[in-house]
């Protein structure tokens, strides 16, 4: 039972962590050799001395949505015992996450917590059980087509890149004697 808040804003976490003190002191109970709550800032050597003594690391950040977000937590502290949720869920498998599983850590995204946060808000808005099961098919087919259009565009642009290329490739070795150009209403090459 602890807590290790990190920010890129140190001063945002202490002031998380004085809001939640409450919770975590307890006058019956023997604190252990470490703080049960701490806030500490996004550094790797803060991160360093807290990660060898908890369980779940959990990124709720956007971190991690485009490729060239930095490292969440430095990939050489994750430890084989950690848990890592991100709750990013696009795409489906973050860097983090992947870094993570690399290190033998067990890692998830946050596509169930959008689940059942959908569920929950179904369920207070309708007056009913949600249709958990048909919303978990439209969210798996939702993120199944945005990894299909990220990789068709992605194709699409290498596609336009290779075009373009070919182009100027094949106008810079074309000699001006050559050059097509139109002749009596069609194209055919015209010494100039």
């Amino acid at each position: 039972e602890r807590l290790v808040l990190v920010n890129r804003t140190a001063g945002k976490a202490r002031e998380l962590a004085a809001e939640l003190g409450s919770l975590f002191h307890d006058p019956d109970r023997l604190e252990g050799p470490a703080d049960r709550l701490v806030a500490i800032p996004w550094e790797e050597r803060a991160m360093e001395r807290e990660l060898g003594q908890i369980d779940l690391v959990l990124n709720a950040t956007s971190l991690g949505m485009k490729r060239t977000d930095p490292e969440v937590v430095p990939r050489r502290l994750i430890q084989p015992h950690h848990l890592v949720f991100d709750m990013v869920y696009s795409p489906p498998r973050t860097r983090l996450m992947a870094e993570a599983e690399e290190e033998g850590a067990k890692a998830a995204n946050g596509l169930g917590m959008l689940l059942w946060q959908g569920a929950l808000a179904f369920e207070f808005w309708f007056n009913r059980p949600a249709p958990v099961e048909a919303m978990r098919e439209v969210a798996t087919y939702a993120r199944e087509l945005e990894t299909l259009r990220a990789k068709q565009a992605a194709v699409a642009a290498a596609q336009q890149a290779a075009t373009s290329l070919t182009e100027e490739q094949s106008y810079s070795h074309m000699d001006d004697a050559a050059r097509v150009a139109p002749v009596d209403g069609g194209f055919g090459a015209k010494a100039r």
